[in-house]
This record gives structure tokens, C-alpha cells and sequence, in this order.
């Protein structure tokens, strides 16, 4: 578990590192990376716990635009968790699909 564990967190610290040129930008009008990311910049965010989790907000396309920008900001001020990710236009084919069986 550890192993894949690992993993996931240097896939996450690529993506990181790869939708960093695009910061600042519009998610609608980015298509070259899959998320654009926010990170915390003020105060310190608590360790995780067995009850945290995180968020999923579904926004339709018109707005996401303006809704990122509101959750970024407030990710960067340390009101609103330790970090965001918002999903760009950049066509992506594992989109809706999930690996686990129901």
C-alpha cells in the first residue's frame, strides 16, 4: 500500500510541477495540461485525521471560470484547505470513467 501510495504522490507532484506555467490562468481556455492547481500560501493547514476528506464541486462549463477563481483565491489565503485543482479543457479519455467495481 505504501509503494502505491508513493507512486500516486509523485504523479500528483508532476502534475503539479507540469500545470505550473498555467497558474494564473482561465481552466476553459487552457488545453495543454489536464488540472491547473492552488496552493495554500498563508498559515499552516492541520494534519489529516480519519474524518477528513476532501471536496468535489461539479461546476458547469460557463461558469468554472469564475467559480475557480473565487476557490483559488480563497486556497491561496488559507481559507479553504491546503490545495484545490480544477480540471482544464484539455480532452481527457479517463474522464467519468472509474476503476472500481460497484
Amino acid at each position: 500500500m505504501e509503494k502505491k501510495a508513493n507512486r500516486h504522490g509523485s504523479i500528483k507532484a508532476k502534475q503539479r510541477e507540469l500545470s505550473l506555467p498555467y497558474s494564473d490562468a482561465k481552466p476553459s481556455e487552457i488545453t495543454d495540461v489536464y488540472w491547473i492547481y492552488a496552493m495554500r500560501k498563508k498559515g499552516k493547514y492541520p494534519k489529516a485525521t480519519q474524518r477528513s476528506g476532501k471536496w468535489l464541486i461539479f461546476v458547469d462549463l460557463q461558469n468554472v471560470d469564475e467559480v475557480w477563481a473565487k476557490i483559488k483565491e480563497a486556497t491561496e489565503e488559507g481559507k479553504l484547505g491546503d490545495s484545490a485543482k480544477v480540471a482544464t479543457s484539455k480532452p481527457n479519455p479517463l474522464a467519468g470513467k472509474s476503476k472500481s467495481k460497484v
